[in-house]
């Protein structure tokens, strides 16, 4: 009974989506430089001041489409999708033709303006990935930069926190094992992204690569191939059968991932909200729904999690047996910490008292969380040591 309560309370959230009331733009300066915002189903579209209100409102609509129900959805995971989206405070930066745009107006380096980080106030920091831009109109490439960067925020930022297996920081994820399997078998270019690696920031590499290998990987998955060209330079299949027969990781992690949360947009709708009279004439030329069978895969994912759980149960029941707090509790609240405030790169301190009396530290920096654990330490006179635990989600 409570699961068929469950199942119609979500359809009625589906359809929710399909039946939204008009979209309105707001303006808060609060947010200072992004003083125009649309919350479209737990996605804030943040937007500077330059960007017209009807651009914003078709970048809503395209999300919407996005997000409308078939028979392939999930609705539990759906739904999570949704509370991850709101509670994580993830949003989308949009601004006016690019950054070239911003360094004329205020005649400096884009990377030291405002509009190239977070706004300036409220919960909305750190999960957002790329900005979309409103290029001139009638432009044919602006239905691609839509459909792209939203992809991206939806892969890179809410999938990656919802699941391990999109969660690009780690090097065993489905995501960057799918993103090897396309590099290896010379589908996937990635030399445009080698500057990056050669600057020295590897996580920025990573992250680039596998987000921009999500976005291609769902466009031929959708059929779009023709309409967005492929194959080119970058990316060379076209279609769904051309994914499943090469990719198979890739082909897995859309049909159990993707297909059960979003809905692939109809290409006449997506062409009515940007009318591109060049591409009018195309069609989706596989967009299927073929039965797939993901329970081994689900079976993989919860022995990960198992055996993560089984890591947790013998570290309480050796190192911190002892201690007079439940380790587990303090371990599951690190982790939450760690992703919504520490970006996935906190840091975990913990002295374990001979008096069976425990405190620990937790910082974004290292010596952060060194200095917070002594706080404790010191202010509850416990002997000891504070020890680095945990970094990110490595037990050290």
């Amino acid at each position: 009974m409570k699961k068929i309560l469950l199942k119609m309370f979500l359809m009625l959230g589906l359809i929710g989506i399909s039946n939204a009331a008009p979209i309105e733009v707001s303006e808060n300066r609060q947010f200072d430089p992004f003083v125009k915002f649309i919350d479209v189903e737990n996605l804030r579209l943040f937007s500077l001041q330059e960007v017209s209100n009807e651009f914003l409102i078709k970048v809503a609509k395209t999300y919407l489409l996005m997000l409308e129900d078939n028979s392939n959805i999930d609705l539990e995971m759906r739904s999570k999708f949704l509370d991850v989206s709101k509670n994580h405070f993830v949003f989308q930066r949009i601004g006016l033709e690019g950054p070239d745009y911003y360094e004329r107006k205020f005649k400096a380096d884009f990377g030291s303006l405002p509009q190239s980080r977070a706004p300036n106030n409220g919960p909305y920091r750190d999960n957002a990935t790329d900005y979309i831009w409103e290029y001139n109109q009638g432009s044919e490439s602006q239905l691609n930069e839509v459909v792209e960067h939203l992809l991206h925020t939806i892969t890179n930022v809410v999938f990656a926190i919802q699941f391990k297996d999109w969660n690009w920081e780690e090097p065993s994820s489905m995501i960057r094992l799918a993103t090897k399997e396309a590099i290896d078998k010379g589908i996937f270019n990635i030399s445009d992204y080698q500057e990056i690696l050669n600057r020295g920031d590897t996580e920025g590499f990573n992250r680039a690569i596998s987000t921009e290998f999500a976005y291609w990987l769902i466009a031929a998955e959708w059929g779009y191939g023709d309409f967005f060209e492929l194959p080119n330079s970058e990316f060379r299949l076209n279609n769904q059968n051309q994914i499943a027969k090469t990719l198979p990781i890739g082909h897995k992690m859309y049909k159990c991932y993707v297909e059960k949360i979003l809905s692939p947009p109809k290409l006449k709708d997506l062409i009515s909200i940007f009318p591109s009279i060049e591409k009018a004439s195309y069609t989706v030329k596989s967009n299927k729904f073929d039965k797939y069978d993901c329970s081994n895969f689900i079976i993989e994912v919860n022995e990960l999690e198992n055996n993560y759980h089984n890591l947790v149960d013998d570290q309480q029941n050796s190192g911190f047996s002892n201690c007079d707090w439940n380790f587990k509790e303090i371990w599951e609240d690190y982790l939450d910490l760690n992703i919504r405030e520490f970006n996935s790169n906190g840091y975990l301190f913990i002295v374990n008292g001979s008096d069976g009396r425990c405190e620990y530290g937790m910082g974004q920096e290292e010596n952060e969380a060194f200095i917070d654990c002594n706080k404790w330490k010191d202010e509850n006179s416990i002997d000891g040591e504070c020890k680095l635990y945990s970094k990110g989600r490595e037990v050290i």
